[in-house]
């Protein structure tokens, strides 16, 4: 479902769905609140029958009126005209007018069997008329009008009666269609409200054109638009049914322009702020945020002075108005003081707690109608969570300095040990040359290793104080990994690894050092070599884009990797805790600080016991280009 909400024809097509579904709805809806109304679901519709023939019948009242005027103009042809119109055989309606006085029929349409019309009529309708007689004289006619009963295929009446009698029918079948009708418009709505801020391809939230608007311009610009709307109508259309459904539906439409529109500006951050209000304000407050404390004291204290005397003065206020607007000023002035008051003691407690050494102290924030305090408020937190920054390196500084001690003091000492044990054998014994040949490879072996980690010891400490210099040149990853998997293969096959390397297609080209990458690189393979397990592949391989080129090292270590990633590069520690091997520990801490050296970045990824090394460069934007 989220996939479709940032699709523009998904949402025009349930906008569109929309307004079908509730228009179908209204009419159910309406549908069944009319039968409702004159009790449909309680007596089977008769009094609805009723009302629809009155309704037939009363639309007849002109032709009523029109044979009152023939009887007295004598007019026999009008007579016979409407005679026809209204004939048993072509029409469901009889008519007559009856004198009012004397009870005598005026004019009557001729019925063939007036029962049919009155004792069984499903309708009637009645209406007094009036009108004046040559002599001056009025006479009052009832104007009676039937519907027969039951319809003849004849006139329009049985179209209309055909309809309500489906209405009818269909009555119960309603209740279920605007139910259903409103469980899809809601769900369409609900659909809308979600979708609105989400564009296909684009992350977060997306504001259209019409949402930059400001809120309250955007409110003013719907109202005045609905207002526009209902002038033209009321100017153009005169039929007052009309006039009602297009303001009705011209409503609807804005009013769900509003609400789509308010549902997508709640997604984003600063609901609020876009408000021409609020810009206004925050004007207005970022001008007086510019203005020292002091001097915004001076104007608010004058600006109080000045409405004193212009309620005063000019509008002539009398003293009991002025002693209200007094103590209101007094008032607000008391209550502003005394939550400056209580802000100025919220920063005492905070700048005493950090006093006392409480960085971890957090103190009920100053309102951001105070700008000065609360930027005040600002630098205490800065300093407070520099000094827990500083106290946290500090700590983290002497544990790694007690590791290192420890570490180093471990590897010095176990080549050191067996030096001084076998030259104390050699001193001591008449041994043989072939065991003197042993003991001399065993001292040549750990001289060689004490050696190496006085050089990695120097090498470490120069990386990583700067100090080794750097010449980047052009340098192409593929070509540079090829070579030292090729210096390292002997290695890697005595390792019983098997190399998978993966090149870039492209030609991944980065500004480097090639020396010092190489001793990055090399540093990574000699790593694999030692704690990779045995029988399994050795994958490395180059990435590039347009911005940067990676270089991936991924392998399954031999050892339980259960140390993070961070520690792992830190100085002396080894992905064995048991310290078998014969590494220094400072081969990754090495590479990290020779790969920051040359303007890259080193990180290490554990997932399980999947060893993953990342060694990214910037690519060079020279070969880029030339692409």
């Amino acid at each position: 479902m989220k996939q479709l909400y940032g699709k523009l024809w998904v949402k025009c097509t349930a906008i569109a769905l929309l307004v079908v579904f509730a228009i179908l709805f209204a009419a159910s809806a309406l549908g069944t609140a009319y039968l409702l109304n004159y009790g449909a679901y309680a007596d089977g519709g008769e009094q609805v029958r009723r009302i629809a023939g009155s309704g037939i019948l009363q639309q007849t009242n002109g032709d009523g009126w029109t044979a009152l005027h023939a009887w007295v103009d004598d007019d026999k042809i009008t007579r016979d005209l409407l005679r026809e119109r209204y004939d048993p055989l072509t029409s469901n309606i009889y008519f007559k007018l009856t004198d009012k006085d004397t009870g005598k029929i005026l004019f009557s349409t001729g019925a063939l069997n007036k029962d049919d019309y009155t004792g069984k009529a499903s309708a009637y309708y009645q209406q007094d008329m009036t009108t004046l007689l040559s002599d001056g004289s009025e006479v009052t006619a009832v104007y009676q009008a039937y519907l027969k009963s039951p319809l003849a295929p004849r006139d329009s009446a049985l179209y209309v009666m055909t309809w309500v009698e489906r209405l009818i029918s269909a009555r119960y079948l309603l209740i279920v269609l605007a139910v259903l009708l409103l469980a899809v418009c809601l769900f369409l709505f609900i659909f809308l409200l979600c979708a609105m801020g989400h564009k296909e391809g684009v992350d977060g939230i997306y504001q259209c054109w019409l949402n930059k608007i400001p809120l309250d311009l955007f409110l003013a610009l719907l109202a005045l638009l609905l207002l526009a709307w209902a002038s033209f109508l009321s100017n153009i259309w005169y039929i007052d049914f009309w006039y009602y459904i297009l303001l009705v539906f011209g409503t609807a439409a804005l009013a769900l322009t509003l609400i789509l529109s308010v549902a997508g500006r709640a997604k984003a951050p600063g609901f609020f702020k876009n408000t021409l209000i609020y810009k206004v304000f925050a004007w207005i407050f970022r001008g007086l945020g510019r203005i020292p404390m002091v001097w915004r004291t001076v104007l608010v204290w004058g600006a109080l002075c000045l409405a004193d005397l212009f309620f005063t003065f000019m509008l002539g206020w009398n003293e009991a108005q002025y002693a209200v607007l007094w103590l209101l000023s007094r008032g607000v002035l008391t209550i502003v003081i005394l939550y400056l008051a209580s802000s100025l003691r919220l920063l005492q407690k905070e700048g005493q707690a950090i006093a006392d050494g409480q960085t971890d102290y957090k103190g009920k924030p100053i309102p951001r109608w105070l700008p000065a305090l609360r930027k005040h408020e600002e630098n205490l937190q800065s300093i407070q969570s520099g000094i827990q920054k500083a106290v946290d390196e500090q700590t983290r500084a002497e544990r790694m300095k007690t590791e290192l001690i420890t570490n180093v003091s471990h590897d010095i000492k176990t080549p050191l040990t067996s030096i001084v044990n076998y030259v104390d054998l050699l001193e001591k014994e008449d041994i043989q040359p072939e065991k003197a040949k042993e003991y001399v490879d065993v001292l040549n072996r750990q001289s060689a290793r004490l050696k190496k980690l006085t050089e990695d010891l120097v090498e470490a400490s120069k990386a990583s104080s700067g100090c080794l210099p750097v010449h980047l040149a052009r340098t192409d990853v593929n070509v540079l990994i090829s070579q030292l998997a090729g210096d390292y293969m002997e290695k890697l096959e005595a390792a019983q690894l098997e190399p998978v390397f993966r090149p870039a297609p492209s030609q991944p080209v980065i500004q480097a050092d090639g020396q010092l990458l190489s001793r990055v690189l090399g540093n990574l393979f000699a790593n694999i070599c030692k704690y990779a397990l045995p029988g399994t592949r050795l994958y490395f391989e180059s990435a590039a884009d347009d911005e940067t080129v990676s270089i991936t090292f991924k392998n399954i270590s031999k050892y339980e990797l259960n140390i993070p990633a961070e520690e792992l590069m830190a100085r002396f520690v080894r992905g064995d805790r048991s310290r078998h091997t014969e590494a220094s520990g400072l081969g990754l801490s090495i590479a990290q600080s020779l790969t920051e050296l040359q303007g890259g970045t080193f990180r290490l990824e554990i997932d399980g016991d999947l060893f993953k090394a990342i060694v990214t460069f910037p690519r060079d934007r020279t070969e880029v280009r030339g692409a």
